[in-house]
């Protein structure tokens, strides 16, 4: 039951959506515009690139605080002492929170790929995985100029490259 009170709130915080968070605060809708998606590429086309580095790092910093604070979340409740938080929990509230963007309840479920709340957890995880992710997103955006492909082809890369480079090594 510990757990529940580290995921619900990892998936809340989630749930909040950058570009739509700032597009109040600036009275525009952003899913009126462009391609009507509330994501960082389509703020980046319709608003600039402030607007679009703001939604950006909020959504990213949504999933470090999932993944290196929320995950403690179960312990401090209990009013435990300073303990190792375990890395299952803080994946599983990294996780929480992609899912979060993704089928986003204060949006009615409609949120976006969730790939800068990824970077988010994974840097509280282990910052060293965005090497191979964005390599890969990098190469197939200046060879192919597609972001939304490279965005798809980074993801499928990290698992592929936790099974090939890292099999069998204890998380860190």
């Amino acid at each position: 039951m510990s757990v529940f009170f580290a995921l619900l709130p990892a998936y809340l915080l989630g749930s909040m959506n950058g570009s739509l968070m700032l597009g109040r605060l600036r009275g525009v809708a952003i899913r009126q515009h462009g391609s009507g998606n509330a994501g960082g590429t389509n703020a980046l086309r319709t608003q600039g690139k402030w607007f679009a580095l703001g939604a950006v790092l909020i959504d990213v910093a949504k999933g470090w605080v999932a993944a290196a604070w929320l995950a403690d979340l179960p312990r401090l409740l209990a009013g435990g002492t300073a303990a190792a938080i375990p890395v299952w929990l803080a994946a599983g509230c990294g996780f929480a929170a992609v899912l979060g963007h993704v089928l986003p309840v204060w949006h009615g479920f409609r949120g976006g790929k969730g790939a800068a709340t990824l970077v988010g957890a994974l840097l509280a995880l282990d910052g060293s995985l965005l090497i191979p992710l964005f390599a890969m997103w990098l190469l197939v955006v200046t060879t192919l100029g597609y972001v939304g492909l490279a965005t798809i082809v980074a993801a499928i890369t990290l698992p592929c490259y936790l099974l090939a480079v890292r099999a069998g090594q204890p998380p860190t």
